[in-house]
């Protein structure tokens, strides 16, 4: 299965864009299906998408998954989320693809409304699974003073030296876990996990493959550190332009993305539907639940 195929360590498809640069992409679900582009959590790589792929295949949906600038075999470019769509339309145009939905979970949200924004009349639905709003208006706290400071760095225009500095503090938060091997790695990054989010316990192939995948993504932080200045800036996408139906997905429990931020995205995407998963942590909306989203997202796309 594909699944299977992608950690027995063959390499997924890799896309040329324009000006040589690289993106790693793989598909999932039905190959005939509805197709979607699935935009991964952070840090990540198109290997999630296989978490997604058995609620993809019951709503004969197609998934390409596509790795995100510094993730994989990606090439790294300054942050932004509108940058990233246009590669996402690139990758579309490539597969023959004229109008597709959209899929971002956590930290991959931001991405999926953003080709929604920058493409309106190609993405026929969106569903962002906690996705991700913008941390500075909706809880800064989120953020670290370093991270706080090195985002206003980079809105006043220097992000060569935000990023630098964003870089050295996360390798030196993260170092040691990065030289870690798969297995003392998966159980050093459970133990970052916020307390009560414990619900891929339960489901230990999912987990398998979300802290291969993760451990992957990590080899550098850049990647990380990208997503983390995209999203904290300013976004450069006008998210009152979307006319694709689009639903945003969170969970009371989540104490990674809260539901705060379906508020903050609800507020300023037309037209919005909002749900709010009882009992439900981060891990939750953003793997376990993925069925009744992806009938919900069919049922309102157009």
């Amino acid at each position: 299965s594909t699944r299977h195929r992608l950690y027995a360590g063959s390499m997924a498809p890799v896309l040329t864009l324009p000006g040589g640069r690289m993106m790693a992409y793989a598909a999932y679900g039905a190959p005939e299906g509805r197709p979607v582009l699935y935009f991964h959590g952070t840090p990540g790589t198109e290997g999630t998408g296989a978490i997604a792929e058995e609620a993809a295949l019951a709503h004969h949906l197609r998934l390409i998954a596509l790795t995100r600038p510094g993730y994989g075999e990606t090439t790294l470019t300054p942050p932004g989320l509108a940058s990233v769509a246009r590669d996402a339309l690139v990758l579309a145009d490539t597969l023959g693809l004229e109008t597709f939905l959209t899929h971002g979970v956590s930290g991959g949200g931001p991405y999926a409304v953003a080709v929604a924004a920058v493409a309106p009349d190609r993405v026929d639905g969106v569903l962002a699974s906690a996705g991700t709003g913008r941390h500075l208006e909706i809880k800064p706290e989120a953020f670290s003073q370093t991270d706080r400071e090195q985002i206003a760095r980079a809105t006043a225009g220097d992000l060569e030296g935000a990023t630098a500095a964003m870089t050295a503090q996360t390798i030196t938060d993260m170092g040691p876990l990065l030289e870690l091997d798969a297995d003392a790695f998966a159980v050093a990054f459970r133990a970052l996990l916020p307390p009560g989010e414990r619900s891929m316990d339960d489901h230990p192939e999912i987990r398998r493959i979300l802290m291969a995948d993760v451990h992957q993504a990590l080899r550098t932080v850049a990647g990380y550190v990208r997503d983390h200045l995209s999203w904290g800036m300013p976004w450069d996408i006008d998210l009152g332009a979307i006319t694709s139906p689009t639903l945003l997905v969170h969970g009371d429990r989540d104490a990674m993305v809260p539901a705060d931020h379906g508020q903050w995205l609800a507020e300023r995407i037309p037209g919005a539907e909002r749900i709010v998963l009882a009992d439900a942590d981060h891990g939750v909306v953003t793997m376990l639940r993925l069925d009744e989203q992806y009938a919900r997202l069919v049922a309102i796309a157009r």
